[in-house]
C-alpha cells in the first residue's frame, strides 16, 4: 500500500513537472524570449576549464546569423590534421573559430587554402573558442602546442580580452610581471546539467533550455555554461591591461622558447593605447603583428551589430593572414 502511495505521488510529481515544462515552452516560444538556438558548444575540462565539444553537427541560430557548424574529434573546426604534414596553429576566440559563418568559410579553413595554392603543403589547426581569452591561449600554448609543434603560431587577440582575462581569472598577476596559474575547480552544477543533457539531440530544438542557459551565460558573460569560476577571481581589483600583456606576452615567450614563429594578429583592437603596448610587445619578443581593419574602416567585414567577421571578413583575414605569413623573412621555413 505504501508503494502505490509512494508510485502515486511519484507520478503526479512527474506529470506536473511535465506540464510545467510544456507550458514553459509554449510561453518562451511565444513571447520569443529564445535569441540564441542550437546545441552548447562547449564543455567544462580539467585542464583548461572548458572546451569546445567533440563531434558537433548542428545548427546555431542567433537574431544576426544562422550557421552550419561542426566539429572533428578532437573538438576543433575542420578535418583533423593529416599525419606527417606541417602544422600552423591558430589561437583565439570567436573571430577565429568562425562565429557567424558555416563550416569552411572560417579563416583558418580559408588560411590553409590559401597556403597550398601558394605552393605550402601543411595544415592549419584552428585552438580557437567561443569566448576565449588568453589565459586559455597560454594553458594550450603549454599543454595542447607541444604534443605536434607547429611550424608557425596564429594569436589572434580581441579588444574584449582585457575584460575577459579579468572575468575568468584563469591566472593572476605576480610580482615579478609575470602570472600564476590558479586551480581549475570541479564542474559546476550548470556546467553538470548542460553537459548531461547535450547529447540528446531532441533537447536542442527547446526554446525553453536555450532561453534558460542564455541566462547562465549572461550572468558570466560566456558562452553556453559560464566557466568555472576560480577561487579568488573577482575578488581583489585587479590592472586588466597588464594581466592581459602579461599573458600575452608568456605566450609570446613560451612559443619563443620552442622556436615557433608567432603572428600576432589584432581584432578589434580599438584603443590606440593596447596597440601600442601590443605592437611593443610583440617586437620585443621577436614576433609578427598583423591589426585587421577595424569596423569603422571595413564595415562590410563584420556582422552589423557585432565584432564578428562575415564571409567577406574571413577571407580578407585570410589573405591578409598569408601575405604576413610569407613576408620576408618567411615563418613558414
Amino acid at each position: 500500500m505504501r508503494r502505490r502511495r509512494v508510485l502515486r505521488v511519484g507520478l503526479w510529481v512527474l506529470a506536473l513537472g511535465l506540464a510545467l515544462a510544456l507550458t514553459g515552452e509554449i510561453l518562451v516560444r511565444a513571447l520569443g524570449l529564445a535569441t540564441v538556438r542550437g546545441e552548447p558548444i562547449t564543455c567544462w575540462d580539467a585542464v583548461y576549464g572548458k572546451r569546445v565539444r567533440s563531434d558537433l553537427d548542428g545548427v546555431r541560430t542567433t537574431p544576426r546569423y544562422r550557421m552550419r557548424l561542426s566539429t572533428n574529434a578532437a573538438g576543433r573546426r575542420g578535418p583533423l590534421p593529416r599525419d606527417g604534414v606541417p602544422i600552423v596553429v591558430v589561437l583565439g576566440d570567436d573571430v577565429s573559430f568562425g562565429m557567424g559563418v558555416d563550416d569552411g568559410q572560417e579563416y583558418p579553413r580559408l588560411l590553409e587554402a590559401t597556403l597550398r595554392t601558394r605552393g605550402h603543403d601543411l595544415d592549419v589547426v584552428s585552438h580557437a573558442m567561443p569566448s576565449d581569452a588568453n589565459g586559455r591561449a597560454l594553458l594550450r600554448v603549454r599543454h595542447a602546442l607541444p604534443a605536434r609543434p607547429p611550424r608557425a603560431v596564429v594569436l589572434q587577440i580581441s579588444g574584449d580580452d582585457f575584460r575577459d582575462n579579468a572575468r575568468e581569472a584563469l591566472f593572476a598577476l605576480d610580482g615579478a610581471r609575470g602570472v600564476t596559474p590558479r586551480a581549475i575547480p570541479s564542474r559546476s552544477l550548470p556546467r553538470a546539467v548542460q553537459d548531461l543533457l547535450a547529447p540528446l539531440p531532441w533537447l536542442h530544438e527547446s526554446q525553453l533550455l536555450a532561453w534558460l542557459r542564455e541566462g547562465v551565460a549572461a550572468r558570466d558573460s560566456g558562452a553556453d555554461a559560464p566557466a568555472p569560476r576560480i577561487a579568488g577571481g573577482g575578488v581583489h581589483p585587479v590592472d586588466v591591461d597588464a594581466l592581459t600583456l602579461a599573458l600575452i606576452d608568456a605566450s609570446l615567450a613560451e612559443c619563443a622558447q620552442r622556436g615557433w614563429p608567432v603572428l600576432v594578429v589584432l581584432a578589434n583592437v580599438d584603443e590606440a593605447a593596447h596597440q601600442d603596448a601590443l605592437r611593443d610587445l610583440a617586437a620585443a619578443r621577436g614576433a609578427r603583428l598583423l591589426v585587421l581593419p577595424p569596423r569603422t574602416l571595413a564595415p562590410e567585414h563584420h556582422l552589423a551589430g557585432t565584432e564578428l567577421l562575415t564571409v567577406a571578413g574571413h577571407r580578407d583575414a585570410a589573405t591578409r593572414i598569408a601575405d604576413a605569413l610569407e613576408s620576408p623573412p618567411s615563418l613558414l621555413r
